[in-house]
């Protein structure tokens, strides 16, 4: 039998597990230029998930190891950019709860179909959207109760607005999160569907993976 980095069973590009643990690293680390891409130019969108979402197209390696690097580069950066903001750059790790869903949602709801389709792609978004914004309107409503973590500014003025008339906190910062994740989370799913084949494409034709095999 023929033995390869990378290969393919329906939708996923099962590769040998050196090779997850070095695109994770590497789709964790374009994960946080993504974030900083976004911040300067201050698109009112998250996009931290893409390339998590194409990790998790090569295995559960892959993708735990994107998560483990996009989430320990979030709290060393900024701790020595902004030395100021040490105090809060811990409590950010407690968002990684928010990429497992990632992991699991891709690795389960895609495992047994050989071809994938843009419906379920975009039906995996949905669900993405409203589990994440859940979790990270609860994270927030913790952080900001116990240590004063302000809100992205994304979701910011909703909550705002929500908290002034009288909607507790944690429901406000769920509910101000599922409009841009609605859009956020689908486009996550896509791109980094389409992430992934553009790797496995690049691999099959460096001569890294010959060949596949079901």
């Amino acid at each position: 039998m023929e033995t390869s980095t990378l290969s393919q069973e329906g939708p996923f590009f099962h590769a040998t597990l050196p090779a997850q643990l070095v695109m994770g690293a590497v789709f964790g680390a374009l994960n946080i230029q993504a974030v900083q891409m976004v911040n300067q130019l201050h698109i009112p969108l998250f996009l931290d998930e893409f390339f998590n979402v194409a990790a998790a197209f090569f295995g559960w390696g892959s993708c735990l190891m994107s998560i483990l690097v996009h989430r320990t580069l979030t709290i060393i950066i900024p701790a020595m950019v902004i030395p100021d903001k040490v105090i809060f750059v811990p409590v950010d790790a407690l968002f990684a709860l928010c990429d497992i869903p990632v992991a699991v949602l891709v690795r389960l709801m895609f495992r047994r179909d050989r071809q994938i389709s843009a419906v379920k792609l975009l039906l995996c978004g949905i669900i993405l959207a409203i589990i994440i914004s859940i979790l990270g309107g609860g994270i927030f409503a913790f952080l900001f109760t116990y240590s004063g973590y302000g809100e992205a500014s994304s979701v910011r003025y909703l909550t705002m607005i929500l908290t002034g008339n009288r909607i507790p906190l944690a429901p406000s910062a769920m509910l101000s999160r599922i409009p841009i994740n609605l859009v956020d989370k689908p486009l996550c799913v896509f791109l980094g569907y389409l992430i992934a084949l553009l790797v496995r494409r690049i691999l099959r034709r460096s001569g890294t993976a010959a060949g596949g095999q079901d």
